[in-house]
């Protein structure tokens, strides 16, 4: 007989239906889980739908729905979207200028690069380049309008002044003028710009209006730094081959006074109250104080070794002298015509400004590639910004953008405009003996790539006597630094 085979066990008590649980747990755990992440796409994508649609439109109303369920990487964005609309809404509310702008209102500071033909862009709120502008050939020199709204560039080897429109940091103009312009300055009415041009001995004068040359003035031999009086009547040269100062009457563009007992003057700047002019003496390393009264050298400041750039303080207590080669600024209490500090900066310190509140001054340090930001509550460098290759700044070259109407807010992604790298090949040669005489040659053509590091590699020589002589950048390493090229 055959044996039946044996029945499979049983399966345990009760295993059956806590599986079924189990399994049922399971999928509605992975049902919710693909509901919420297409509630989160679903969230997301109208979000960046709305985004688009507001830019679009030139507004930044965006709603911010996603921020709450996002990681807090991207939920920082979109609440920066939100304060944005917020802010938008408000009646204060601070219009912003355009991508590679600043707010209106904030002082910026505009920086010619020398050896790359540019100019920096620096928003002296908290110190960035916001933007680089291609100018002329060998910028140097540099005035901001008292408006705001156009920053002047004269370049060197180019023979021309580049107009920058500040509103969108453009090049509007370029005003052609006579040989190798330096300095420049703009009238306190913003009507008029004067600029010395060094290898003519003459001071053009451009109407603003239409940025046309109306007027030339015949001055002294090698003229340098300019300064216009706070009224307006006066505009003083100093003419660096004659050891001279040229005083102009602005009403008829006619040279009314000559003061002499200049060593090699540089840079001029006028106080805010117009009594004095302040002159720097490259080879006597001096500064001349002028009475404006009787066009009569005063005082005579000792200072550090090739001071170069001048400026004084808006309530004209103190006067900042940049010295090349002493690698200083002198701080003068003009109250009795003496140094109260010497203040160490980078190499071979050139242009210096003070912002619209005299709080800090700005130092453009042409063998660093950089700007040192002096406090002058107690004239410690408290900053040092990176620009273009042999900063000049010479003159007045700090302003304030003009409010206007509000303007498109920038996307919250947005960054600062990186500083262009150029890789140019140029060879501006300039020699000043104690004759004035210098032949300036230059061609470049520079291509500009957006790394934050120049490349440049420029070789100069320099004495204390004004003569230098620069090597724009080649693709071999220099064998020794050397200063920059000076106004």
């Amino acid at each position: 007989m055959k044996r039946k085979p044996a029945a499979p066990p049983a399966p345990p008590r009760h295993s059956f239906r806590p599986r079924l649980v189990r399994e049922d747990k399971f999928f509605s755990l992975q049902t919710l889980i693909s509901l919420c992440a297409g509630v989160l796409v679903l969230v997301v994508g109208l979000d960046i739908a709305v985004a688009q649609t507001a830019q679009m439109k030139n507004s930044p109303r965006i709603t911010t729905t996603a921020s709450k369920v996002l990681p807090p990487d991207l939920s920082q964005v979109f609440a920066g979207i939100r304060n944005l609309h917020t802010r938008a809404k408000r009646p204060n509310f601070v219009p912003l200028a355009p991508p590679g702008g600043v707010p209106c209102g904030v002082p910026v500071a505009y920086i010619s690069n020398f050896a790359d033909h540019t100019a920096s862009v620096i928003d002296t709120s908290d110190n960035t380049v916001v933007a680089t502008v291609s100018v002329g050939s060998s910028p140097l020199g540099v005035a901001v309008t008292p408006d705001g709204t156009r920053a002047y560039v004269t370049n060197v080897s180019s023979n021309t002044v580049s107009v920058i429109d500040t509103s969108d940091n453009t090049v509007v103009a370029t005003v052609s003028v006579e040989s190798a312009p330096r300095g420049v300055a703009v009238t306190p009415d913003g009507t008029r710009a004067y600029v010395a041009n060094h290898f003519s001995n003459t001071v053009s004068v451009i109407d603003t209006s239409d940025n046309t040359v109306v007027d030339t003035v015949p001055v002294g031999g090698g003229p340098r730094g300019v300064a216009v009086n706070p009224d307006g009547t006066r505009t003083y040269v100093a003419n660096y081959a004659s050891d001279t100062v040229s005083v102009v009457d602005t009403s008829n563009n006619t040279v009314v006074a000559t003061i002499s007992g200049q060593i090699r003057p540089v840079g001029v700047a006028v106080s805010p109250d117009g009594t004095r002019a302040y002159v720097t003496n490259v080879s006597g390393n001096t500064v001349s104080v002028i009475d404006t009264s009787t066009n009569m050298v005063v005082g005579m400041v000792p200072v550090g070794s090739g001071p170069l750039g001048v400026a004084v303080n808006p309530d004209g207590t103190r006067a900042y002298v940049a010295n090349l080669l002493s690698t200083t600024v002198s701080v003068i209490d003009t109250s009795d015509n003496t140094v109260v500090t010497t203040v160490p900066v980078e190499r071979n310190p050139l242009g210096v400004a003070v912002n619209p509140d005299g709080t800090r001054a700005y130092v453009a340090n042409s063998q660093s590639d950089s700007i040192s930001v002096i406090d002058t509550s107690n004239n410690t460098v408290v900053a040092t910004i990176p620009v273009g290759s042999h900063p000049a700044a010479f003159g007045r070259f700090i302003g304030a953008v003009p409010c206007g109407s509000p303007t498109p807010a920038p996307s919250p992604t947005a960054t600062s405009t990186p500083i262009p790298t150029p890789t140019a090949t140029a060879t501006p040669t300039a020699t000043a003996t104690a004759t004035g005489s210098s032949t300036p040659t230059s061609t470049a053509t520079p291509t500009a790539t957006a790394t934050g590091t120049p490349t440049a590699t420029p070789t100069t020589t320099a004495t204390p006597s004004g003569t230098p002589s620069e090597t724009r950048p080649s693709p071999t390493p220099r064998a020794r630094p050397t200063p920059a090229p000076r106004p």
